[in-house]
């Protein structure tokens, strides 16, 4: 499998990223679309706001996972410890582990 998204955050002082992964994994249909939110949380599990640590950590190679059942919830762990996780809802049932690359496209009112 292979996907691509754009990351945007709520915040103007963070970039604009975009992430490609491919992986292996299953799913009732051969196609499907998603839709979601997403935080990064250090190696504690708390939630990152802070801007400069957002913009350093997000860019990079990830490994991740996720499962759905209409919802679902998927996770990327970077090299440091961080990682983005996303709750979303996607129109179809799937499992998944993947390994992707995120980078940094700009920021938004550059775009």
């Amino acid at each position: 499998m292979f996907n691509e998204m754009a990351i945007v955050f709520n915040d103007e002082t963070i970039d604009v990223f975009s992430s490609e992964n491919i992986g292996l994994g299953a799913s009732v249909l051969p196609a499907d679309g998603m839709i979601g939110v997403g935080h990064l949380e250090d190696s504690e599990g708390n939630i990152v706001k802070d801007s400069k640590t957002i913009n350093k950590e997000m860019t990079g190679i990830s490994i991740g996972g996720a499962a759905s059942v209409l919802r679902g919830v998927s996770e990327a762990v970077t090299p440091s410890g961080y990682k983005f996780v996303i709750k979303f809802m996607q129109s179809n049932a799937s499992v998944g582990i993947s390994w992707g690359i995120t980078r940094r496209v700009g920021k938004l009112k550059e775009l």
